[in-house]
C-alpha cells in the first residue's frame, strides 16, 4: 500500500492515481512523492524513480528526482525544447535534465532534485530584506551560471531571473531552475504577449513590441532580483516606470540604507529602462558589485586580467598569457586517464618520485612521476575516495573516505594497514602534519579532529589514535571542507561551509583566529611555504590571501568565473595555483596578486590541485575524470 500525498488515503501498489482524490501517484515508472508547486499551466512533484524509468537509462532506480508536467498543448512543446536546450549543458548551478516523456495527454520533465528553498521563500522570512554579503554571494553565483549560458552558440537567454526560481541548497550554493521560457540566440522576441515573464523582474523589451531581447534582459532581472533581495521590495515594473512623469524606481538606501554606494548602483545600473543603459555583460556587473572599475557599460572590451570563459564547444589551448610580460610558460605534457570517477584529490610524495590520486568511485592510483607509470589500484574506500595525503616520510598514504573511515596503505608496496570507521558523516578533507604522525580531519559534522599515526605499532593494534576534536564552527549542516597544517605545524587551519577560515594553535588547539570575508562556503585552503600567508579559496569564486600571524586579508582574487575549489602554492612561495569549477587553473603572483596565466585543458571542474616539491610538476584533478601534469619552468 502507498499512501496519497495529497488526502492521506491508502492506495494499493502500482494505481495510477489515488483512489480517492484522483491525485497522480505514478506515471512512466515514476512514483509521485509529493508536491512542489501548482498552477494554470501545470505543476512539479517529487518523485522516485521505478525499475520501469530506470530502465530507459536515463536515472537509476531509487534515485529522487523533479518532475515537471504541463498540462497544455503549447506547454508540451516547450517542454520538448526546454529538454533539448538544456540536457547536454553542465554547470555547478543549473540542476541536471534526465528525461522528457509524454503520458495520458500530459507532457513531463524530468530533473535533478535541488534540496534548499528558494529564495522567495528565504524572503518570506526577512521582509526587511538580506544582509549584502549574504546577497553579494548568490549575486556572484547567479553571475557565473549566466556567464556560462550567455557564452553558448548561441547564447541562452532565461528572461524569467526572479527569487521564485532560483533555489538556495542547504550548503549555501545556489540552483538556477524552470527555463520555461528560455531563449535561444538574439532575434526579434517574436511575441506580443504582455507580460512575458513576472512583471517586476521583466525588462521593457521583453513585452515583445518589436525589440530584442539578448544577455542585457537577463541582467535586468539578475538587477530586479538583487533589488528585492536587499531591500525586501520588488521593483516597480518596467511599463509602470517607462509611463510615468517620473521614474518612480527608488534607490535601495531609501529601503536598506546599509547597502553599499557600489552595490547599489550596480544594481540601478542594470535595472535601466534602455538595453545600452545597461552593463555590456555579466562579466561588467559582477565587477561592479565587487566594487571593480570596468569600461563604458556599451562597450565589449574584457576587464584588464580576465580572459571570458570559453564556449563549452570549444578546444581553447592550454595555456592563455595574461601580460606580454608573463615569464611562466607553462606547458600541459600529460594526462593520467585511469580513474573511472570525477577526481577528487592529487598528492605528491614527499620526495616527489610518486602521484596519488583518489577518485569519486572509492579508488586511489598510484603513479611513479618519471614516467607517468601505474603502480598501484588501491580499491575498497566505499562510498568514494574523498581525500588523502602522504605520511611517516612517504611510508604511507591516508585515505578519507564518503562513508566516514580512514585507512591507512603501506609503502611502497600499496598493502592496507589499518582502517577506522569512526565518522558518522563524511571525511572531507585531511593534512598531515610536518612530523609525519599528526593528523587532523574535517568532517560533515562541521567538527576538526587531530589523531596520531603509530607506524611503529604491532600489528595486531590500532595505527590510527584519537588525540582531540576541535569545535568553533557552526551552521545547520555545515561541513569543514578543507584542513591544512602551517608548515612548522605550529597553526592548524579549517574552512567550513560557515564561510570562515578558523586558525587553531597545534599544540592545544586553542582557536587563534576567525577569518571572515567570503561569501560562500570555503572550501580549501593551503599555508604558504614559510607559513606567513594563507590561501583560502570558496564557492563564491574567490580566493582570498591572509597574514596568518594576525589573521589580517591581504588581497582578494576574483577572477574565476565560478567556484573556486582548490589552491596550492609553489615551494618557492612565490606562484598560488587555484583550480575552478570554470574548468580552469590560474596561476598567480603572490607578491601583488597578478594574475600570469589561466590553464585550460580541464572540461570539468577542477577539484584538486598540488605542486611537485621541486616546483617543475602541478598537477590537477578533475570532475572530467583525468589528472593532468603540467611543466612549469
Amino acid at each position: 500500500m502507498m499512501l496519497c500525498y495529497s488526502c492521506g488515503q491508502a492506495n494499493p501498489l502500482g494505481v495510477a492515481a489515488c483512489l480517492r482524490c484522483q491525485a497522480i501517484l505514478e506515471v512512466a515508472g515514476y512514483r509521485i512523492a509529493g508536491i512542489l508547486g501548482q498552477g494554470g499551466y501545470g505543476a512539479v512533484y517529487t518523485a522516485t524513480a521505478g525499475p520501469a524509468a530506470a530502465a530507459r537509462g536515463a536515472v537509476a532506480a531509487g534515485q529522487a528526482v523533479a518532475l515537471k508536467q504541463h498540462f497544455d498543448a503549447a506547454g508540451v512543446t516547450q517542454q520538448r525544447r526546454e529538454f533539448a536546450v538544456l540536457n547536454g549543458l553542465g554547470h555547478p548551478h543549473l540542476p541536471r535534465y534526465y528525461e522528457t516523456f509524454e503520458a495520458g495527454g500530459h507532457g513531463y520533465l524530468v530533473m535533478e532534485l535541488v534540496p534548499g528553498q528558494t529564495l522567495e521563500a528565504v524572503l518570506g522570512r526577512h521582509p526587511g530584506g538580506l544582509g549584502e554579503s549574504q546577497v553579494l554571494s548568490y549575486a556572484l553565483q547567479l553571475c557565473d551560471v549566466l556567464s556560462y549560458l550567455h557564452g553558448q552558440q548561441p547564447p541562452i537567454l532565461h528572461r524569467d531571473i526572479k527569487p521564485a526560481n532560483i533555489r538556495l541548497t542547504p550548503e549555501g550554493l545556489i540552483k538556477l531552475v524552470d527555463f520555461g521560457l528560455l531563449k535561444q540566440g538574439l532575434g526579434q522576441t517574436g511575441s506580443a504577449l504582455r507580460g512575458l515573464g513576472t512583471p517586476e523582474y521583466a525588462p521593457l523589451e521583453q513585452y515583445g513590441r518589436g525589440g530584442s531581447t539578448d544577455p542585457r534582459s537577463d541582467l535586468y532581472s539578475l538587477g530586479a532580483t538583487l533589488y528585492h533581495l536587499l531591500t525586501g521590495h520588488a521593483p516597480e515594473d518596467a511599463i509602470r516606470r517607462v509611463t510615468a512623469d517620473r521614474d518612480p524606481l527608488r534607490p535601495p538606501q531609501q529601503y536598506q540604507p546599509r547597502v553599499s554606494p557600489e552595490v547599489a548602483a550596480a544594481v540601478l545600473r542594470a535595472l535601466a529602462l534602455k538595453p545600452e543603459d545597461r552593463y555590456a555583460d555579466v562579466w561588467h556587473l559582477r565587477a561592479a558589485l565587487l566594487g571593480q572599475t570596468t569600461p563604458d557599460a556599451g562597450q565589449t572590451t574584457r576587464l584588464p586580467g580576465v580572459v571570458a570563459p570559453p564556449p563549452s564547444a570549444s578546444a581553447p589551448a592550454p595555456l592563455v598569457p595574461i601580460a606580454a610580460a608573463t615569464a611562466a610558460r607553462v606547458t600541459h605534457y600529460h594526462t593520467l586517464l585511469e580513474p573511472r570517477a570525477p577526481v577528487s584529490s592529487v598528492a605528491f610524495a614527499p620526495d616527489g618520485e610518486l602521484l596519488a590520486a583518489a577518485d569519486m568511485a572509492g579508488t586511489v592510483w598510484l603513479w611513479r612521476v618519471g614516467d607517468a607509470t601505474l603502480l598501484h589500484k588501491l580499491n575498497g574506500a566505499e562510498q568514494g575516495a574523498t581525500c588523502l595525503a602522504f605520511a611517516a616520510a612517504g611510508r604511507a598514504l591516508v585515505v578519507g573516505a564518503g562513508n566516514g573511515e580512514l585507512r591507512i596503505y603501506r609503502l611502497p608496496e600499496g598493502a592496507l594497514q589499518d582502517r577506522l570507521a569512526w565518522f558518522a558523516g563524511i571525511v572531507n578533507s585531511l593534512a598531515v602534519a610536518p612530523d609525519g604522525h599528526t593528523l587532523a580531519t574535517g568532517d560533515s559534522q562541521n567538527l576538526v579532529h587531530l589523531w596520531r599515526l603509530a607506524d611503529d605499532a604491532p600489528s595486531h593494534a590500532a595505527r590510527i589514535q584519537p588525540v582531540a576534536t576541535l569545535q568553533g564552527h557552526h551552521g545547520q549542516r555545515a561541513m569543514v571542507r578543507s584542513v591544512a597544517f602551517a608548515p612548522e605545524g605550529h597553526v592548524l587551519a579549517s574552512a567550513s561551509d560557515d564561510m570562515t577560515v578558523h586558525l587553531w594553535r597545534g599544540a592545544d588547539g586553542l582557536l587563534l583566529h576567525t577569518l571572515q570575508g567570503h561569501t560562500g562556503p570555503v572550501l580549501n585552503v593551503a599555508f604558504a611555504p614559510d607559513g606567513e600567508q594563507l590561501a583560502s579559496a570558496a564557492a563564491d569564486g574567490t580566493i582570498r590571501l591572509w597574514r596568518t600571524s594576525t589573521g589580517v586579508l591581504l588581497r582578494t582574487l576574483a577572477e574565476h568565473t565560478s567556484a573556486a575549489q582548490s589552491v596550492a602554492f609553489s615551494p618557492a612561495g612565490d606562484v598560488l595555483a587555484s583550480g575552478s569549477a570554470d574548468a580552469t587553473i590560474r596561476l598567480w603572483r603572490v607578491t601583488d596578486g597578478e594574475l600570469l596565466a589561466i590553464l585550460r585543458g580541464h572540461n570539468d571542474s577542477v577539484n584538486s590541485v598540488a605542486f611537485a616539491p621541486d616546483g617543475k610538476i602541478l598537477a590537477s584533478g578533475s570532475g572530467d575524470r583525468t589528472i593532468r601534469l603540467w611543466g612549469v619552468p
